[in-house]
C-alpha cells in the first residue's frame, strides 16, 4: 500500500479517482476469492489449494508489477508523448531521494492522527467483515460453505463499486461544483463509514435473510465508499511527496484492528448454531463497530485538513519548499480549507 500511495502521488492529479480504482482492485480481489475458495475447499482440492492459488496469483502480480510499474511519467515506457505532457503538467515535481525525512514534523502533525484514527475505524469493520462474514452467513443466515461464499460476493461487489465510484464523484465535486477538499474529505469519511456501522447494527436485528444480506451488502460497500473520498486520498494531499511514508505509518497502526477484532469476535461469539443468544453475539459485534467507526471517524472530522502541511513538503529545518504545480485537489476552490 505504501509504494501505491508513492506512485498515485507521483503520476496521478487525480487523488480521490486513483485511490478509489486502485482500492477498488482490491476489493475486486476479494469477491473473486470468496466463491473459489468455498468451491476449492468443497471439490476436495482441501483448504491448502485456497493458499497455493493465492501465493501463485501473487507471485505473478510482482513479476508484471516489476516490468510495467514506473516511478514517474517521465520514465514510463507504455505512454506517449503526449500522455506523458499531459500528466507532467499536472503534478509537483519530484522530491529528490536524498531528502531527509521529516520524521519530527509527520509525527507531530494532528492532521495525520486523524487520518490514522480514520483508517483504524475503516480497518476495524473491513477486518470485522473479512474474518467473519462467511461465519455469519452460515450460522445465523444457515448457508452452507458453498453458498455463502457464492453470497460473500454481493458485499465486496457493491464495495467494488462504491469505491469506484465515490473517488470519481469526490474529485467531480471537488473539482465541478466548489467543494472545498477537507469537507469533501470529511463528508465522505464519515457519512458513508459511520453508515456502514449503522446499516450493519440494523443485519443485528431482522430474521429475514434477504433483509440481512442487502444490510451487510450496504454496510461493506459505504465502507468502499468511505475510504476513496475519505482517509486514503487525504494522505496524498497533506504530503504528496511522503506519501508512501504516511500511508505505511497509517497502515501499520491500522492494521491492528485486524488482529484485535478477529479475536475479540471469536470471544464474544460463543454460539455455533443460531439462537436468541448468538443473534445477542452478533449484536455486542456491530454494536462495536458502530461504536469504533463512531470515535474513529468523529476524530478523523475534527482533525482533518485539505491542503498540504508545508512542512512535509521540505527537508526538516529547511525552509524552502519545491513550488507544486496545481492538482485537481489544491486548484479546486477551497471554501474553509482547513476549518
Amino acid at each position: 500500500m505504501p509504494s501505491l500511495a508513492v506512485d498515485a502521488a507521483s503520476i496521478f492529479a487525480e487523488r480521490s479517482q486513483i485511490v478509489g480504482f486502485v482500492w477498488a482492485g482490491a476489493y475486486l480481489g476479494t469477491t473473486c476469492a470468496f466463491p473459489t475458495a468455498g468451491a476449492l475447499i468443497e471439490s476436495g482440492a482441501g483448504w491448502q489449494s485456497v493458499f497455493y492459488l493465492a501465493g501463485g496469483a501473487g507471485a505473478i502480480w510482482v513479476v508484471l508489477w516489476w516490468l510495467v510499474v514506473s516511478d514517474r511519467p517521465e520514465t514510463d515506457r507504455y505512454i506517449t508523448a503526449s500522455e506523458r505532457r499531459y500528466i507532467t503538467s499536472s503534478l509537483p515535481p519530484s522530491l529528490d531521494p536524498s531528502t531527509p525525512v521529516p520524521w519530527r514534523t509527520i509525527l507531530s502533525q494532528s492532521s495525520v492522527w486523524g487520518v490514522v484514527a480514520g483508517h483504524t475505524a475503516h480497518n476495524w469493520l473491513f477486518y470485522t467483515l473479512l474474518t467473519y462474514l462467511p461465519s455469519y452467513l452460515k450460522s445465523e443466515l444457515g448457508f452452507d460453505i458453498k453458498t455463502s461464499g457464492v453470497v460473500s460476493v454481493l458485499p465486496y461487489l457493491g464495495c467494488f463499486l462504491g469505491s469506484s465510484g465515490s473517488g470519481q464523484l469526490a474529485d467531480r465535486l471537488i473539482k465541478s461544483h466548489g467543494w472545498s477538499v477537507v469537507w469533501t474529505r470529511r463528508t465522505f469519511q464519515v457519512l458513508f463509514e459511520v453508515s456502514a456501522g449503522v446499516v450493519l447494527v440494523l443485519a443485528g436485528y431482522t430474521s429475514d435473510v434477504v433483509v440481512a444480506v442487502v444490510c451487510v451488502t450496504a454496510s461493506v460497500t459505504f465502507v468502499g465508499a468511505g475510504s476513496a473520498g475519505g482517509y486514503a486520498p487525504n494522505i496524498l494531499d497533506l504530503a504528496p511527496f511522503h506519501g508512501g511514508i504516511l500511508m505505511g505509518i497509517s497502515n501499520t497502526i491500522a492494521t491492528l484492528p485486524g488482529i484485535i477484532s478477529p479475536v475479540l469476535t471469536g470471544y464474544i461469539v460463543q454460539s455455533k448454531t443460531r439462537s436468541a443468544r448468538s443473534a445477542d453475539e452478533w449484536r455486542e459485534v456491530f454494536w462495536l463497530g458502530l461504536g469504533v467507526a463512531l470515535v474513529g471517524n468523529i476524530i478523523f472530522a475534527v482533525l482533518a485538513r485539505g491542503t498540504e502541511v508545508r512542512e512535509l513538503c521540505q527537508p526538516e529545518g529547511e525552509s524552502a519548499m519545491p513550488k507544486a504545480a496545481p492538482s485537481t485537489a489544491s486548484t479546486a476552490p477551497l471554501i474553509d480549507a482547513d476549518a
